[in-house]
């Protein structure tokens, strides 16, 4: 919560110069469709890219092992993309969040 609080003022500095980060923006294209977005619009156009897609029926092993190598990617400058729609992609995703690697969530909507 110290952390948090600490960090205050930063995120006030980044809303006041990229207020653009912090709106909902209708049509955004990535892929060839459209999309609602919010956040860091670079994120879509970065050269270095890695896509999750995972089945259901993932075992613990194969998520972890998908784990290891998307964090390889993402420590080495890879930007992660996922719908995380099933529970390895949403294990993947949520790992590579809270690591503070950059993720861009494809929602349905």
């Amino acid at each position: 919560m110290i952390e948090y609080v600490k960090a205050n003022t930063e995120r006030a500095w980044q809303r006041r110069q990229n207020p653009d980060l912090f709106r909902m923006h209708r049509k955004t294209e990535a892929c060839g469709l459209l999309f609602t977005s919010m956040g860091n619009h670079f994120l879509l156009d970065w050269p270095d890219r890695q896509l999750v897609e995972m089945s259901r029926s993932a075992s613990n092993e194969q998520i972890q092992e998908r784990l290891k190598s998307v964090l390889a990617a993402a420590h080495n400058g890879a930007v992660t993309y996922t719908a995380a729609i099933s529970t390895a992609e949403r294990i993947i995703a949520r790992t590579v969040r809270e690591k503070g690697f950059p993720l861009v969530v494809l929602l349905n909507g």
